[in-house]
């Protein structure tokens, strides 16, 4: 009778430290998944910001141009307007 109780004790114990290895593995696995999503996160957030910079850069830059343009356009004006006045005192 004793036997029959040792083995349903060592069967308790074998199921425990069974269940016990499974919870260690979830938490190894839940740990590795919060790694894991972090790490995304972050990738995610550096490319944002990288992305940011460029379309500020961008920005910056059209902004440049389009000042450049306008004073080439407002110096042309003024030479095609001193033209057009000469032309007039001329006839």
């Amino acid at each position: 009778m004793l036997e029959g109780v040792g083995s349903v004790s060592e069967a308790n114990e074998q199921r425990e430290q069974i269940l016990q290895n499974i919870r260690v593995d979830a938490t190894r696995q839940q740990a590795q998944m919060s790694l894991e999503k972090a790490e995304r996160h972050r990738r995610l957030d550096l490319l944002m910001s990288r992305q940011q910079l460029e379309t500020t850069a961008f920005q910056t830059q059209r902004a440049l141009a389009n000042e450049h343009s306008n004073r080439v356009l407002s110096s042309m004006f003024s030479k095609f307007s001193l033209i057009q006045k000469i032309i007039q005192g001329m006839g």
